[in-house]
């Protein structure tokens, strides 16, 4: 391993330009993407959420070679709406208010009119 030069010699590669050579450019451009639908779904919840890039940077047989992957991780805040249940006496759920008498509403019988004869005709 080479000796690390003192702060002032030092030359650092901008980290835009590892970005920008992860994957020929994919992961930045999915992290473009993502960014975007991120700030939309947070606009339309009113909720945080978050884009993580995970760099992963791993030795290989050639010290002069490293393998870097990474890895884009998009939790968007989620509109769900919520369902309201009635509580029933034994502690069910129910989508019926359990207090509630319930109507017969099954088919039943439609009496015969004249105007429904002739239309019949």
């Amino acid at each position: 391993m080479t000796e690390a030069k003192p702060e002032e010699e030092r030359q650092t590669r901008p980290f835009a330009d590892v970005l920008n050579g992860l994957r020929r450019g994919r992961t930045h451009r999915e992290m473009s993407e993502h960014m975007q639908d991120l700030t939309a779904a947070v606009i339309e919840t009113g909720k945080p959420g978050t884009l993580t890039l995970t760099i992963k940077v791993v030795p290989t047989k050639d010290p002069r070679v490293v393998e870097v992957a990474d890895k884009v991780t998009l939790k968007a805040p989620e509109q769900r709406a919520a369902s309201l249940f009635y509580v029933t006496d034994d502690h069910q759920l129910s989508r019926t208010d359990p207090e509630q008498a319930e109507l017969d509403l099954g088919p039943r019988a439609v009496p015969a009119t004249p105007n429904s004869q002739e239309a019949a005709q």
